[in-house]
């Protein structure tokens, strides 16, 4: 019998690992939103009020750790057409704009000059809410 709820138990936190946790945190001071995503292939659905940014860190809760010269291609789908701004924060805490544009779909792709620690934002330009329904952080 207890090797049977052993096992049940094991089972039941190799399912639990599985799972992506995501944790939201806001700041109302700069209109930012951080998600945690645990995996770089996906970004989590997500609706962003006008004016508003949501940044992307690690499942760590801290920014990406990106070597110089890594290729980033960062892809954000929309529910439907939208204006919105992608780029990334550097450690400093200053951003840099890689992509600025309208429709459903949008990618930025560009090149990390320095290693360090990054976070990949994604702002609404729209004058109402957008909804991300998916998209790839790949680097």
């Amino acid at each position: 019998m207890k090797k049977v709820i052993s096992l049940f138990l094991a089972g039941l936190i190799i399912l639990n690992l599985g799972n992506q946790s995501m944790i939201y945190a806001a700041d109302e001071e700069t209109n930012e939103i951080s998600i945690n995503i645990s995996s770089r292939m996906g970004i989590p659905s997500t609706t962003i009020a006008s004016g508003k940014t949501v940044n992307f860190i690690d499942d760590d809760g801290q920014a990406f750790y990106v070597p110089s010269g890594a290729k980033v291609k960062f892809t954000v789908n929309l529910k439907s057409s939208g204006s919105i701004e992608l780029g990334y924060v550097r450690s400093s805490g200053s951003k840099l704009k890689t992509y600025s544009g309208t429709g459903k779909t949008h990618t930025a792709t560009f090149t990390i000059g320095t290693t360090g620690y990054y976070k990949f934002y994604i702002t609404n330009k729209s004058s109402g809410s957008v909804t991300v329904t998916g998209g790839s952080l790949t680097f």
